[in-house]
């Protein structure tokens, strides 16, 4: 429990220090995932494990889906559809 508590404060870190320091509004999965030398599957895994523990909650909207980070903010996932792939989009809202 300990490596995935840290695996997701690594997660949530890289996406804070990529839209903060970077003054970006949004990243890719993937780009979290090379910064992180991971599969973007994974990251959605561990969003999936605090989803299951009542730290944020998924919500389906048409094409997208959004988490909500409890209790101060949220980080939002669109998912985008290019004509060659599927990308995800995480922007970083206060």
């Amino acid at each position: 429990m300990t490596v995935k508590a840290a695996r997701l404060i690594d997660i949530l870190d890289m996406i804070d220090f990529m839209t903060t320091y970077h003054r970006l509004e949004s990243i890719s999965i993937e780009e979290v995932s090379n910064a992180l030398d991971m599969r973007h599957n994974d990251i959605s895994a561990y969003l999936n494990l605090l989803s299951k523990h009542g730290k944020i909650e998924w919500c389906d909207e048409t094409s997208r889906n959004q988490v909500r980070l409890s209790p101060d903010g949220y980080i939002t996932l669109q998912h985008i559809q290019d004509v060659q792939s599927r990308r995800f989009a995480i922007a970083l809202n206060a």
